[in-house]
């Protein structure tokens, strides 16, 4: 049996609607295929510049923008849907910090189950070689390992000198003490 026009027409209309719209959603889903595997290059050259010691938790955007702004996989980035090379940037110093937070936490753990004290007169080696027979100690990175070290030493100088003028002020008033009660 024929169709009369009108169903020819409206026939026509729905398969030409159809084919459009799975059209525009393969386009649609081979755009996101192809901005995905961007976003996943990118990541892929920061996790390698962090591995080349080019970026470390405290590395700024502003900096390593200057580094990597003639690079293709950033350059491919530019002007595209979705997470940009910023974003991509922060998540993976985000990530970055979190996991040196966990490696301070687990040192001075370490640090104080060895009751290590640390002074102004402390030392890195003596530190580390005190350290190192920890398990897991050696796959901390070095710089986390040397950060958490001077962060402590810089916090024992800070509470000595603290000490120190405590220990100045109360001399200087034990002396006045002295000539008052004296006139006395």
């Amino acid at each position: 049996k024929w169709l009369s026009k009108l169903e020819a027409l409206t026939s026509w209309e729905e398969w030409v609607a159809d084919t459009g719209k799975s059209e525009v959603e393969t386009k649609s889903k081979a755009k996101f295929r192809h901005e995905r595997m961007k976003r996943d290059a990118f990541r892929a050259l920061i996790k390698e510049h962090h591995e080349q010691g080019k970026i470390k938790a405290s590395t700024l955007w502003k900096d390593y923008v200057r580094e990597v702004k003639s690079d293709a996989q950033y350059l491919d980035m530019i002007g595209q849907s979705g997470s940009t090379p910023h974003d991509l940037f922060d998540d993976f110093i985000e990530e970055l910090n979190s996991k040196v937070k966990e490696d301070r936490a687990k040192i001075k753990k370490w640090a104080k189950a060895a009751g290590i004290t640390i002074s102004s007169a402390s030392t890195f080696e003596g530190f580390h070689d005190t350290l190192q027979k920890e398990e897991g100690y050696m796959q901390i990175p070095e710089d986390t390992r040397r950060g958490v070290f001077d962060s402590l030493h810089q916090k024992a100088k800070e509470q000595e000198e603290e000490a120190e003028r405590n220990a100045k002020k109360n001399r200087k008033r034990f002396v006045e003490l002295l000539q008052k009660t004296r006139e006395v």
